[in-house]
């Protein structure tokens, strides 16, 4: 049959897509479906057609799976923050691992061992971080919220299950206030930041040109109803493009950092640096890293990608010396001043790209850390680690796709271990994975 968009179908869902939608294949025709579940039948209409896949809505569902659960949220099937909300959780973790070894099978060369996932034994709510578009809308009103899928249109949100109930307070509080006081027509994202341990948090409103509103009065009566703020910092864009956060900011209130505590170790965290969004599970993934990286303290370990160096300062104590390199420079500071704070004089940060830098290292290193955004290693970073011939490499990655075609890479000098998983993002379709390699053997 010739497909048309606008065609109304019965399918029945065969597998998910590592973006967490479901799959169908009428006539061996790919579908991708937005919220049903392997096993279930349902009547969609046909969204978008490309040449090689299309992509449908759910009309009705026929029949539903065991594994379905009520969402949470009202607006879990609008929003594009999770993709998961409708599935039991311990379902959640076998289709993620479902995901991974099917990205094992069909990119990698090699016969690589997975140990599955690690999940939460109490899942929600374990963000740290939340940003939060905010626009006028056509009627005049003000809307909040998060975008829908693949698109710019703000779903309006009241309570997000991610967020703790802290953070949702006081995002309902600024919605409130930023009206109040004139600063709604400029604001383009609101970000909070919350400490895990002391429960202290950072707003950064992020303006474009114009004229702000009365941000004195607005700090006053925020801090005054939620003492625990710590940080209020203005952030200006004027860019078009996706990127939340802007080149200059401005502190209006408090101290310019957060603190935060994992593995007993503190660590500063400013406003643009990156840390991971789950601190409890991020504790998990980096206790399982540091157990395989067996370090001694007659090693001396890079640390790529370092951010505000939490790994690096984890194993600065088990090292002889730790090197950290990370491209954003208020990072490095932070890095630097926790260093300081937690008593490591054997460590070093420099700030500058992974690939440039890489290629300036001593040949005395003996174990390399890599923890990428989600594109990964370039090519230039991984050629740099090939000729560094370090005697370990442990590679954090929280997209499977260019992790695996980085071991593929890697593993022409390096033998390739087991793969362990971790859900630092449960409700979504985000996996985060860790892995050592050894370097071969002559």
């Amino acid at each position: 049959m010739i497909m048309k968009k606008n065609d109304i179908l019965e399918v029945v869902a065969s597998d998910y897509s590592l973006a967490g939608w479901a799959v169908a294949k009428p006539d061996n025709f790919p579908l991708f479906i937005k919220g049903l579940l392997v096993g279930e039948k349902a009547e969609i209409v046909v969204t978008r057609l490309e040449k090689h896949y299309g992509y449908g809505k759910v009309r009705c569902l026929l029949s539903r799976s065991p594994h379905r659960v009520e969402a949470r949220c009202p607006v879990a099937g609008q929003c594009g923050g999770c993709q998961f909300q409708h599935i039991a959780y311990d379902n959640q973790l076998k289709i993620k691992d479902q995901l991974v070894q099917q990205v094992i099978e069909r990119k990698g060369q090699g016969s690589y061992k997975y140990a599955g996932i690690n999940g939460m034994e109490h899942p929600l709510p374990y963000r740290n971080k939340v940003q939060i578009p905010f626009a006028f809308a056509d009627n005049g009103n003000l809307a909040s919220g998060f975008y829908r899928v693949n698109s710019h249109d703000i779903i309006n949100m009241d309570y997000c299950n991610l967020q703790s109930e802290l953070t949702n307070a006081v995002y309902q509080r600024v919605r409130d206030l930023v009206v109040t006081y004139n600063l709604a027509a400029v604001l383009r994202h609101l970000v909070i930041r919350e400490s895990s341990i002391k429960k202290e948090l950072m707003l950064i409103l992020v303006v474009k040109d114009g004229q702000i509103g009365d941000t004195r009065s607005f700090v006053k009566e925020i801090t005054k109803e939620f003492p625990m703020i710590t940080s209020i910092f203005l952030n200006y864009n004027t860019s078009n493009g996706n990127v939340i956060l802007g080149e200059k900011l401005r502190l209006l209130y408090g101290q310019s950092y957060l603190t935060d505590e994992l593995l007993g170790y503190k660590f500063q965290i400013s406003p643009k640096a990156f840390y991971q969004i789950n601190s409890r599970q991020c504790e998990q993934l980096y206790r399982k890293a540091s157990q395989l990286a067996e370090i001694t303290v007659q090693d001396c370990v890079l640390d790529l990608f370092c951010g505000v160096g939490t790994i690096g300062i984890i194993l600065a104590k088990q090292a002889k010396k730790v090197i950290g390199i990370e491209i954003v420079e208020e990072a490095v500071i932070a890095a630097q001043a926790n260093a300081k704070v937690n008593g490591c004089n054997n460590i070093e940060f420099y700030c500058g790209d992974a690939a440039m830098l890489s290629k300036q290292l001593p040949e005395e290193i003996s174990v390399v850390f890599v923890d990428p955004p989600r594109q990964g290693l370039s090519e230039q970073t991984r050629s740099n680690i090939k000729k560094l011939k370090a005697q370990r490499l442990l590679y954090i990655s929280c997209n499977p796709l260019t992790f695996i075609r980085d071991l593929e890479d890697l593993k022409e000098v390096y033998d390739v271990g087991t793969i362990w998983g971790f859900d630092m993002f449960p409700y979504t379709s985000h996996i985060e994975l860790v892995c050592r390699l050894d370097i071969k053997s002559k």
